[in-house]
């Protein structure tokens, strides 16, 4: 375990590389690096993983210049906040949970849209406040440029309302996903099938972001 540790602070030192950090801040990042193992491996040798993870997440936070940690807002407000009808479809069903482990927690809400075209939309949102820089690590456009195109498929990051985005698109199938990233916390991740993408923005829209903008400071320590 305390190897696999290791492991997750080797990846998160190469995130200055991939994401064009100057000198100074790398060099701070790696001396946070250092230290966080040390405190890793002392605490996974005396058995506390939940420690040994915390000792991580914290480590995360700083490298990455993160704001802190936050509690995750209720996953009911995150579910209010998908509406019953966007752009043209019916929501069919919807969902939302928290969960956590060792210290950490997210809160999610989800919902499923389709229309009689058999158009379908599925959108998720994910707080990512209590871990928002060990998370971040599984969105690898987040911390890197994409741009790919062959005849029948696309992928770009992009700017979407003033956030960071991904989106993906196979006109050959008419299949697509819009990821965005809101105030360096909310991931909002919506896949669609016989729609083409703009359809998939317009739900997207239809979510308003402002609204989880507006919560980016809720739960946030200090």
């Amino acid at each position: 375990m305390n190897r696999t540790l290791l492991s997750l602070l080797a990846v998160a030192v190469l995130v200055p590389a991939v994401a064009g950090c100057g000198p100074s801040r790398e060099e701070q990042r790696r001396e946070a690096a250092e230290e966080a193992a040390r405190d890793m491996e002392r605490r996974a040798e005396e058995g506390d993983l939940a420690g040994a993870m915390e000792a991580f997440g914290n480590a995360m936070e700083r490298m990455a210049g993160g704001e802190g940690r936050a509690e995750p807002v209720d996953f009911r407000r995150l579910r209010d906040v998908l509406p019953e009808e966007a752009a043209g479809l019916e929501r069919t069903s919807q969902s939302g949970e928290r969960g956590g482990a060792l210290g950490m927690a997210v809160s999610q809400a989800e919902a499923v849209y389709e229309g009689d075209d058999g158009a379908r939309v599925e959108v998720k949102i994910v707080d990512l406040g209590n871990v928002p820089q060990i998370a971040m690590m599984g969105y690898g456009w987040a911390l890197a440029e994409v741009d790919r195109e062959s005849n029948d498929e696309y992928e770009r990051t992009m700017e979407f309302q003033g956030h960071r985005g991904y989106e993906k698109y196979n006109h050959a199938n008419q299949s697509g996903e819009l990821n965005v990233l809101v105030a360096g916390r909310f991931m909002v991740e919506a896949s669609g099938r016989n729609v083409e993408m703009d359809r998939i923005k317009a739900v997207v829209e239809a979510v308003g972001l402002g609204n989880l903008e507006a919560m980016k400071d809720e739960g946030r320590e200090g």
